[in-house]
């Protein structure tokens, strides 16, 4: 590692636009050089810096996924609740086709016979959804 002399802001600032890459092979150049004596004493500011930066990174990098792992519940929870809304109108869809099928049976039925016959317990034809006996069979 080439060691010049450099305000030790400069160098900080210069770390901060470091790819986390080009960080980690600066440390591991730095580590390398302190174990073969090649780092004087004067050079541990230079390794504090380093340090300092990537541990800065380590915690912006662990709010940043707490940030995403909140995002990513709280985008599950809607797509939860999308998908119990559409099996409810499916549902409900569902339900409607079948009053209409058996008001279309219903009106089959009056114009092959003439009449129909309903009980009062059947829904009414009208389509509201009553039982004829609470609707138009009221007396």
């Amino acid at each position: 590692m080439d060691h010049q002399h450099v305000t030790l802001e400069a160098f900080e600032t210069k770390l901060a636009t470091l790819s986390l890459k080009d960080l980690q092979t600066l440390s591991a150049e730095c580590l390398d050089d302190l174990e073969k004596g090649k780092v004087p004493a004067s050079g541990k500011p230079v390794l504090d810096a380093i340090a300092r930066e990537l541990t800065a990174r380590h915690d912006m990098l662990q709010q940043q996924s707490a940030e995403l792992e909140q995002l990513l519940a709280a985008k599950q929870k809607e797509a939860a609740d999308k998908h119990r809304e559409y099996l409810d109108l499916k549902h409900e869809y569902s339900r409607m086709k079948q009053l209409a099928d058996l008001r279309d049976l219903q009106l089959q039925e009056k114009e092959a016979t003439g009449s129909c016959k309903i009980g009062r317990n059947d829904p009414c034809p009208c389509g509201s959804g009553k039982k004829y006996k609470h609707c138009c069979g009221k007396s």
